[in-house]
């Protein structure tokens, strides 16, 4: 299982901060995100993501039992 940590908008749309879920790559959890709730269809595209708390883009990281996710939105400021 991966544990998935969930920031701001990303957090209203998953209904909770954290979710533990059997996923295999990025690209599977972007996937079940978007079958999970709509917003998350506009959402994830402009999310960061962090694996394990590094930075990661290539969508086909593999994840492993125990990761951990962190789901970034892009965040206002100034």
């Amino acid at each position: 299982m991966v544990q998935v940590n969930f920031y701001a908008a990303a957090r209203e749309a998953a209904g909770s901060s954290t979710l533990m879920l059997p996923i295999a790559s990025l690209a599977n959890l972007i996937a079940e995100l978007n079958c999970r709730d709509e917003r998350f269809k506009k959402l994830l595209p402009t999310c960061s993501y962090l694996i394990n708390g590094e930075a990661v883009q290539d969508l086909n990281r593999t994840l492993k039992d125990h990761d951990s996710v962190d789901v970034l939105p892009q965040f206002a400021g100034g």
